[in-house]
């Protein structure tokens, strides 16, 4: 049970946990090299360099997500689960949105059935 559940979480590509694994298993390697190479105060001038630059991404990202979701999509008055770089055409995008809203709770069989 504990494998699926690792696997599932490292292969979820909206997840950060991979990103944040591999950058920690970076990290810590490049810190572990320079002490190798310049001793206590390379490895402590590494490991900030690298750990905060981390911390900046890691947490940096997903505030900005959500402070551009609750003010530029507002004021454009756009959901922002649409994603709008796939629709150029403000039609389009307006009928995105109206369908997403329509179909969020159906079943794609049945909603497909009644289209065909």
């Amino acid at each position: 049970m504990l494998i699926n559940k690792l696997t599932s979480t490292f292969g979820d590509h909206s997840n950060l946990i991979p990103l944040f694994t591999k950058d920690v298993v970076n990290s810590t390697g490049m810190t572990a090299f320079s002490y190798d190479a310049g001793g206590k105060i390379e490895a402590k001038d590494r490991f900030i360099d690298e750990f905060g630059t981390q911390a900046i991404w890691m947490g940096g990202l997903p505030f900005f997500k959500m402070a551009f979701d609750k003010s530029i999509y507002k004021l454009a008055k756009l959901s922002p689960d649409v994603d709008v770089r796939l629709l150029k055409d403000k039609e389009q995008l307006n009928a995105a949105q109206k369908y997403a809203e329509t179909l969020k709770n159906t079943n794609v069989a049945e909603t497909l059935n009644d289209v065909v």
